[in-house]
């Protein structure tokens, strides 16, 4: 995802949607400083990821259209869900964006993937039961064994 498109789009977010200064919206956002998002608006700087949730979490509303520059035809809407905590999960065909703190990160058939390695649990977990009912049973047969050298000892 382009930094610069994002920092554009938050331009546009704070001077034609919102319609406030980057001092408004800076203290809007818990910033105790206007830098910071002035330099993002002139494209000084690159915004930072905490920056970008703190303006997601404050502004649900407009994540559809802070990541991908889209609106939604059907709603008008500029967003397509909700921000919970620190993780945005937006879906665009195959694809789905995840921020976090560390960024940005895109990737491809999430929801298969999840399915894949949901799959591969329960396999793991099967084997694991197998596993332990065999282990259970070698443990069964070094008792006895064990109990027949005691007596043989004796």
């Amino acid at each position: 995802m382009d930094s610069k498109e994002i920092n554009k789009r938050i331009k546009n977010l704070i001077e034609e949607k919102l319609k406030m200064t980057s001092y408004e919206f800076s203290k809007s956002i818990g910033n105790k400083r206007a830098d910071n998002i002035y330099n993002i608006i002139n494209e000084k700087v690159e915004i930072s990821p905490k920056n970008l949730l703190k303006i997601l979490d404050k502004y649900p509303e407009y994540a559809l259209f802070l990541l991908t520059g889209n609106v939604d035809n059907n709603s008008g809407n500029v967003n397509t869900g909700y921000v919970g905590g620190h993780n945005l999960n937006i879906q665009n065909s195959d694809y789905e964006k995840i921020i976090t703190e560390k960024g940005i990160e895109l990737t491809k058939q999430a929801q298969a993937d999840s399915k894949m390695y949901i799959q591969e649990i329960n396999s793991l977990k099967a084997e694991i039961k197998r596993l332990e009912a065999i282990i259970k049973s070698k443990d069964e047969t070094i008792s006895a064994k064990d109990e027949t050298i005691r007596i043989l000892t004796k």
